[in-house]
């Protein structure tokens, strides 16, 4: 968010003036709580709907939808289903990190399958052959990894990890690779107890 604020800033400084960076922060979080996805003529973009941020959300829940009516020039939330006097409505907002809903919504899920964590990894500085082996851009990663292990994210930490701790002839480093699936067989993982 700093980012931006220094962006806006920079092309209206007058903007400093109006807001400091906490101010932007808070407010910003704000608008972000409260704002819907949606498709109009194929495009996305965000939209305030005055009221629909009331709905709780529930956890895969295919009560209702969202989309934005072209027929009636207007965002509307269907229920998929008929709703009984009393029931409570709610919305779902999809498969996401508990940081994406800290984030955007102001609040997080219990036991959340699709959580993430951030990684980083990097190649040892003093390590020059590997240094050397890997493109510059690979040298430092970071990598979102989900609670579920067969993602895409999760293959790719893994094998970035084999070639950071790789242990064998300067021939075999070119094979173990740095990018998608590395074969097992040519690798030497040094042990926990080696010193």
């Amino acid at each position: 968010m700093e980012k931006d604020y220094n962006r806006i800033c920079k092309a209206a400084p007058e903007f400093q003036n109006i807001a400091s960076l906490k101010d932007f922060m808070i407010t910003r979080a704000l608008v972000n709580s409260r704002i819907f996805g949606i498709k109009i003529d194929g495009v996305e973009d965000d939209s305030i709907v005055p009221y629909a941020d009331m709905f709780n959300y529930k956890y895969m829940s295919d009560m209702t939808h969202w989309t934005f009516s072209a027929e009636s020039n207007a965002f509307v939330i269907k229920s998929k289903y008929p709703i009984k006097a009393g029931e409570e409505i709610f919305v779902y907002y999809g498969n996401k990190p508990n940081s994406n809903f800290f984030q955007f919504y102001g609040f997080v899920i219990d036991n959340n399958e699709n959580d993430e964590v951030c990684l980083k990894a990097a190649i040892s500085p003093s390590d020059k052959q590997k240094l050397q082996t890997a493109r510059k851009e690979t040298a430092k990663r970071k990598f979102k990894v989900s609670a579920k292990t067969k993602s895409l994210q999760f293959e790719q930490l893994m094998s970035y990890l084999r070639f950071v701790v790789f242990e064998g002839p300067s021939e075999e480093l070119k094979s173990v690779g740095v990018f998608g699936n590395c074969s097992l067989k040519a690798l030497r993982i040094p042990s926990m107890n080696s010193t």
